[in-house]
């Protein structure tokens, strides 16, 4: 596995930022007893199809296909600094293998161009990735679910003790989804494990300015059952919402199931839900239940 030579002199510029991500990832690559699959949307490879540098998958899906459970397989996510190189989906991603990785390729930006998102035209789907996987590493990639549908959900986590490293979680950006009281960009919990979870550098939401906003009882991150000792580290957790709405409850950042979730820390992030028109009606957290078991997220 050659490594890409730098030159130049002086401002780094765009190739010289794609070269030095690419040694990292060969470097990351070369850590793993695991197989490197690469994933290049915009490369418009055609024939076979076999994961490898010169020929890569174009579809995410196939790449994950052809990972093997619990053998510490890489998937890299091949960016070129725009949105053509997007992995585009139809329909549920069920990520159900045991520690199988996602690793972007591309500049570590607020939102990073190694990006998945839905193809136009397809049949809106609300679930957009499901993980039951253990032990997967997802780092340095933009997700976000485009479907105009109510109950969306961005990202389902329910495999536990995975690592999320600098992605950005976005939904929610349409009226549809935004104004619909079960869409959320993040769920964690619900049926099989859950918990563990290690997030960091990660943003979660949008902040796109929709009239009205996200202006009913929705969340951008909620806890279901008893998903517990997750940590969150210098995360932001975002929103655009409208408090000003006749709904009973503005949208939430945060939601706790009634039936608690035990201890969930938050360390240096940025908690907070930007309104079009401020009201007293929108809130950080809300809990679901009267007198929630164990813990409530906290900031240390």
């Amino acid at each position: 596995m050659a490594f890409t030579q730098i030159t130049g002199g002086g401002a780094f510029t765009r190739r010289n930022i794609e070269d030095i991500n690419d040694n990292f990832a060969r470097i990351f690559a070369l850590t793993t007893t695991g197989r490197a699959i690469y994933c290049d949307p915009a490369s418009g490879a055609t024939g076979v199809q076999d994961g490898s540098e010169d020929h890569p998958y174009t579809q995410l899906t196939d790449a994950f296909g052809a990972a093997a459970t619990g053998k510490n397989d890489i998937i890299f996510l091949v960016g070129n600094g725009g949105t053509t190189a997007s992995a585009r989906l139809t329909s549920n991603l069920a990520w159900n293998k045991n520690a199988v990785h996602l690793f972007g390729i591309a500049a570590p930006s607020y939102n990073t161009r190694a990006r998945v998102t839905t193809l136009s035209g397809t049949s809106a789907f609300a679930a957009f990735v499901t993980v039951t996987g253990t032990g997967c590493l997802f780092s340095n990639f933009a997700i976000f679910n485009d479907n105009a549908i109510a109950a969306q959900i961005t990202w389902t986590e329910q495999g536990g003790r995975n690592f999320y490293n600098g992605i950005q979680f976005g939904g929610m950006g349409d009226g549809t989804s935004a104004h619909s009281t079960s869409s959320r960009i993040m769920v964690l919990g619900g049926s099989g494990a859950s918990g563990e979870n290690r997030f960091v550098d990660c943003t979660f939401g949008i902040d796109t300015s929709l009239t009205p906003g996200r202006d009913v009882a929705n969340a951008t991150i909620e806890f279901v059952g008893s998903s517990k000792r997750n940590v969150f580290q210098n995360c932001q957790i975002a929103g655009m919402g409208d408090g000003e709405s006749a709904a009973s409850a503005g949208s939430r950042s945060l939601k706790i199931g009634s039936s608690g979730s035990g201890e969930n820390l938050f360390e240096d992030c940025v908690i907070g839900l930007d309104t079009v028109t401020r009201s007293a009606a929108n809130a950080s957290v809300e809990f679901a239940g009267a007198t929630p078991s164990g813990l409530p997220p906290r900031r240390r």
